[in-house]
């Protein structure tokens, strides 16, 4: 399968979005397989990135003319063993939930959406969702029930056919579910009951900060397999600092693209 994986950042995320494509090439640089990361500048409405949403889901569309499928990912995201069984599931477009069993304060959930944005796989066959996503209202809004595009993916298993729904814990591990994935190590592997982990969303992560675990995290102290693998976290993201030079800047930079600021989100 021919399939393009994209990572989205900003120019502040990118040490974060070099952790995250390094650990996709590791997988899937292969064949005509890409792994990208697509920068992006959106300008601010309040704290809030206007255009941003619809941009990416626009960026999905294009690269679909050429390829099987389109994963989208944050730059907060990190492959930490193969997701071959999500990209094999069968569908039009592979979702993937934040939590798969209730959580114990579910406000947020509600209004941000039941499905995580950041982690979409996208086939070539889903051009009727993307086009109807496009067509959609995004913007950032928690006070109208709107976060993105996931309060509209929380939508498509209704509207659409052909939707899968990823339920495995070792995907799209992050603060949000750590409730019901405890989280066990075993040398250098990280496990969730017993299953290699597969990815983690480093949500909210505050840079310097490992024991923080993510601006949004207001739950118990972590346990020590937690704290370990946002200090490896942190390492990695420390050392793509280091070793950012100029050049390494100015190649990412000379592909930022500047979402207008036109209204429309």
């Amino acid at each position: 399968m021919k399939i393009d994986f994209l990572i989205f950042s900003n120019k502040d995320f990118l040490p974060k979005a070099l952790v995250s494509k390094k650990s996709f090439d590791r997988f899937y640089l292969t064949g005509d397989n890409k792994v990208e990361i697509v920068i992006y500048e959106a300008p601010k409405v309040g704290a809030h990135l206007q255009g941003l949403a619809k941009y990416r889901i626009e960026v999905v569309r294009d690269r679909l003319e050429n390829h099987e499928a389109v994963v989208m990912l944050g730059a907060d995201c990190v492959l930490y063993n193969n997701i071959d069984f999500l990209l094999s599931m069968p569908g039009k477009i592979v979702l993937v939930p934040h939590v798969v069993k209730p959580p114990p304060h579910s406000a947020r959930f509600y209004r941000g959406g039941h499905v995580n944005g950041d982690v979409v796989c996208f086939r070539n066959n889903s051009i009727d969702i993307v086009d109807w996503l496009l067509t959609q209202p995004m913007r950032e809004d928690l006070n109208k029930g709107m976060f993105f595009e996931q309060t509209l993916l929380s939508s498509v298993p209704f509207f659409f056919e052909g939707v899968a729904i990823c339920r495995d814990p070792t995907v799209n591990y992050a603060y949000y579910n750590f409730h019901e994935r405890p989280l066990e190590k075993n040398g250098d592997s990280f496990f969730i009951n017993a299953k290699p982990l597969a990815l983690c969303q480093f949500s909210g992560y505050i840079d310097g900060s490992p024991e923080k675990i993510s601006r949004y995290y207001k739950g118990p102290t972590p346990s020590a397999n937690v704290l370990d693998l946002f200090r490896e976290y942190e390492q990695a993201i420390a050392a793509e600092k280091l070793r950012q030079g100029e050049s390494i800047q100015a190649e990412s930079y000379n592909k930022l693209v500047r979402i207008p600021n036109d209204g429309k989100a």
